[in-house]
């Protein structure tokens, strides 16, 4: 019985090592990679998601620390994108519980369908930000733009239709919305980054603490999964631009909408 809980220790271990690895080299991908990593190691389907979402929270707790040191967050963006987020970050948890409650034994495979769906999204959305040259932006300076009551409108919505994604998956808190940041405020790339992973902190912590509520967290496995994976973030953040980025994000996408079309 001692082996076995060694051996299942282990493969969290393993887990984070390898996805801590992937964000450190490639800056996305953890939820995306994480959630079906855990249920193809055997966790149910909410318990995959609210253990990952726990995961994600203290790990993007320590970038967005780093990041305002440097100075790199856009603090009304991330307020207004939290506006919509963080409430509806909730409603996806509470959706999750009602798929449960209302099929049973077969929430599992609904739930897997919906991840595999947004695998699929969030792979083609990696590929798109590659072609269309938006992986780095050669802005060199942010610029002034001004809070129309449409940017905030807009701002509110998308949040709260991505916040409901995550909370229903766990999956899309850094990815798509660095696409909306991108394409809709005038700021250089490392505040982009910088004001992603603060929403997204803010974002996960809230879907992370309705499933520990709604009892989808496995505690010791997200704990062997950091262990694993802040070592292998730290390391690998170093070799950071040494390595061929763009072929590790078209990897990344391609396993992605692999994993996506086999849970559909």
């Amino acid at each position: 019985m001692t082996d076995l809980v060694a051996t299942t220790d282990i493969k969290f271990i393993l887990a984070g090592l390898l996805v801590g690895s992937l964000v450190g080299f490639t800056g996305m991908g953890g939820g995306a990679v994480m959630t079906p990593l855990l249920i193809f190691m055997g966790l149910p389907a909410a318990k995959a998601i609210g253990s990952d979402l726990l995961y994600s929270a203290v790990t993007k707790t320590l970038g967005s620390y780093r990041h305002s040191k440097k100075g790199r967050i856009d603090w009304t963006i991330a307020k207004w994108l939290a506006i919509g987020s963080v409430p509806c970050s909730v409603l996806g948890v509470f959706t999750v519980s009602q798929i449960k409650d209302a099929m049973g034994k077969d929430a599992n495979k609904t739930l897997q369908q919906i991840l595999g769906v947004m695998l699929i999204f969030v792979g083609i959305t990696i590929v798109y930000r590659i072609a269309s040259g938006r992986l780095r932006s050669d802005r060199v300076a942010n610029e002034a733009y001004e809070w129309t009551t449409r940017r905030k409108v807009t701002t509110v919505l998308i949040g709260a239709l991505g916040g409901f994604g995550v909370g229903l998956t766990s999956i899309g808190s850094g990815t798509l919305f660095a696409i909306f940041l991108m394409t809709s405020f005038p700021i250089v790339a490392q505040r982009v980054v910088g004001t992603d992973i603060f929403h997204a902190t803010l974002l996960v912590w809230a879907a992370a603490l309705a499933h520990m509520a709604a009892g989808n967290v496995e505690f010791n496995n997200v704990f062997y999964l950091l262990i694993g994976s802040l070592p292998a973030v730290w390391i690998s953040s170093q070799w950071t631009g040494k390595l061929p980025e763009r072929p590790l994000r078209l990897a990344l996408a391609a396993v992605l909408v692999l994993s996506g079309a086999l849970m559909v």
